[in-house]
């Protein structure tokens, strides 16, 4: 029930935010002027990442929760054990670490089945932040590992002919990227 959408980070000025929606980002810093953005824009809107206190972080989520606020910022560190099931919208704000991660995150909309939206906004340049907080690991087969995982994430992301939810269902699968025949056999998700 996703209908899963890719764009260039240039047109995330024009997203209208009328339903409740998570937006990812990579950083706490971006977490917070993003949030801030909003808020000036009139959108009722709180951030949360793993840098505030216990106090804040509830507060933010029970805002969220109760629909006190359309939108909710957040690092990877939002979402566990979130109880919303009308999320209509999860927006990341440039590309998480890799698709297993995507893929958690964007399930976050739709719970309750009605049709919902997953949006990335990104540019190739936001692949510099990732591999470099990959570089930081001293584990020269992790660097290894999670640039191999950002890499088919990137490729994801820049397919512009296959079916998304199929390249998602065959990832999954086989734990490799699709090409078109790869993916004949599964259908269409018609979003």
């Amino acid at each position: 029930n996703l209908i899963i959408n890719v764009h260039s980070k240039s047109k995330f000025n024009t997203t209208k935010f009328y339903e409740p929606t998570i937006i990812y980002v990579q950083t706490r810093k971006l977490c917070e002027s993003l949030c801030s953005d909003l808020i000036k824009n009139g959108i009722k809107t709180a951030f949360y990442h793993g840098g505030m206190d216990k106090i804040d972080k509830e507060k933010s989520h029970e805002l969220f929760i109760n629909g006190d606020i359309m939108v909710i910022i957040a690092t990877i560190s939002f979402g566990m054990g979130i109880d919303k099931s009308d999320i209509r919208h999860v927006i990341n704000y440039g590309p998480p670490a890799n698709i297993e991660t995507y893929y958690q995150e964007i399930g976050r909309a739709g719970r309750d089945g009605v049709i919902s939206k997953a949006t990335i906004y990104y540019d190739d340049k936001d692949f510099s932040t990732t591999a470099f907080l990959i570089s930081q690991s001293e584990d020269e087969e992790q660097i290894k590992i999670k640039t191999e995982a950002m890499d088919i994430f990137r490729s994801y992301l820049q397919e512009k002919h296959i079916c998304r939810q199929q390249l998602i269902d065959y990832y999954f699968s086989t734990g490799t990227l699709a090409n078109e025949h790869d993916v004949s056999h599964i259908e269409k998700c018609g979003m």
